[in-house]
């Protein structure tokens, strides 16, 4: 699943214009739009972030999880260097998701 796919899935599951979405997200109608035609293959990180809190399936958490990353420059496999680093990392790693899966945070 791309980003522009997860942006118009979830747009859709919300049953939200995209006048509606943009607001609900803080983004411009613009910047929505952009995202859901491709025009932006990268968003910035707080366009990712708060795409991502409010995902809810775990696919969809995932692709805007690695568009933060990206934005961020933090490595797309961060997960397992954390695990390879400190193994209780992963516990840490888990709480930090939880809010993002329920779409709190």
């Amino acid at each position: 699943m791309t980003f522009q796919q997860a942006t118009r899935e979830l747009r859709a599951a919300l049953r939200l214009s995209q006048q509606a979405m943009a607001s609900y997200l803080g983004l411009s109608l613009a910047a929505l739009r952009n995202y859901e035609s491709g025009i932006v293959k990268h968003p910035d990180a707080r366009a990712a972030y708060a795409y991502m809190k409010i995902a809810g399936r775990p696919e969809a958490v995932r692709v805007f999880e690695l568009a933060l990353c990206r934005a961020l420059g933090i490595p797309e496999d961060y997960e397992v260097l954390i695990r390879r680093r400190n193994p209780a990392g992963q516990e840490a790693l888990d709480q930090w998701r939880q809010p993002l899966k329920r779409g709190e945070g």
